[in-house]
């Protein structure tokens, strides 16, 4: 179990527990900041957290049971696992936040999707293996999109827009400014290479909250704006429920 299930982190941080993880074996949530998030704040003694080194690629790291971790400072962006022992997990500063869980197969998966990320369609890559490594079936996933920055602050030059594009197809998640600028919203993109691959609408939850806009969260474009050296990250975290009803 997550540590933090039905408890308060003591370091000011709240916890976003999506509803569509609600009454099904899958404990998934994210946080509105991780600045000083310890292991421990996560994790309890049965249950070691795992976290890639994210670079923005496409790598997806699967975890089958009886399998070892990775080495430390293993590159991807993505973890797939059907291990009831450990917890996965992402941080994202802007970038999309992901939790996928198959109700039926019993696997997880925790995405960090930034638009390069989203441009090679990591998410359409995590579901393929899904649906290739564990024999899921798009009817039994559930995803959750969490906090990041949105459509209505993300403006973007031709080129990302072109390269998500590729990936996500056309679609609602492009805006023009009466500026003329182009805005886009990523986790809209990773909606649709969901719903193209198949997974059911009502089974997508997309936080509402940008992250660029409410100051609780780190946003890497803001700290810029600011000229802040360094910025902090939310976290996302999964892993199976112990008593077969999430959080």
């Amino acid at each position: 179990m997550l540590r933090t299930q039905n408890e308060s982190v003591n370091n000011g941080y709240d916890l976003i527990y999506p509803e569509i993880f609600r009454h099904n074996e899958a404990e998934g949530f994210f946080t509105d900041g991780s600045r000083g998030l310890k292991i421990q704040d996560v994790a309890d003694s049965s249950k070691p957290l795992y976290m890639p080194l994210q670079k923005h690629t496409d790598v997806v790291v699967v975890l089958r049971k009886g399998s070892s971790l990775p080495t430390p400072g293993t590159v991807a962006d993505a973890v797939i696992t059907d291990r009831d022992d450990i917890i996965t997990g992402v941080q994202s500063a802007d970038c999309v936040p992901i939790l996928v869980f198959d109700r039926k197969r019993r696997v997880t998966g925790s995405i960090h999707a930034g638009w390069r990320g989203t441009a090679k369609g990591i998410l359409s890559n995590v579901l393929r293996q899904f649906f290739s490594e564990f024999k899921s079936d798009a009817a039994d996933v559930l995803i959750a999109i969490g906090p990041s920055i949105r459509g209505c602050c993300y403006e973007v030059g031709e080129e990302v827009i072109s390269a998500v594009i590729s990936a996500s197809g056309e679609g609602d998640y492009i805006y023009t400014q009466p500026t003329g600028g182009k805005h886009i919203d990523l986790s809209v993109a990773n909606k649709l290479q969901a719903l193209r691959l198949g997974v059911n609408p009502e089974n997508i939850w997309i936080s509402p909250d940008c992250t660029y806009c409410v100051s609780k969260y780190h946003s890497y474009r803001r700290a810029q704006k600011q000229n802040t050296v360094t910025t902090g990250r939310q976290g996302a975290f999964i892993t199976f429920s112990t008593c077969g009803d999430a959080a």
